[in-house]
């Protein structure tokens, strides 16, 4: 299992852009559970993820702004 942070510790800053491109460069090595961490707000930032690759998202602070965001999150298929 790999965890992909979404945010820099340098900066603090969140980029999903970051996520993919880390999740491009390990497809396919020994990692065979990919999880992108921080920065998912929507539904459809889940589903860029999943397409790029990623087996699961971690959603934190979205949810603890928006409720109805778990209810739309749970229709979304990540394989």
């Amino acid at each position: 299992m790999l965890g992909i942070n979404s945010r820099d510790l340098g900066d603090l800053s969140v980029s999903l852009d970051r996520a993919v491109s880390i999740i491009r460069a390990v497809r396919g090595g020994k990692a065979n559970i990919v999880v992108a961490e921080s920065g998912v707000k929507t539904v459809n930032d889940a589903l860029k993820l999943a397409k790029e690759g990623a087996n699961a998202v971690l959603v934190g602070t979205a949810l603890m702004r928006d409720a109805e965001l778990a209810k739309d999150l749970s229709s979304v298929a990540i394989k």
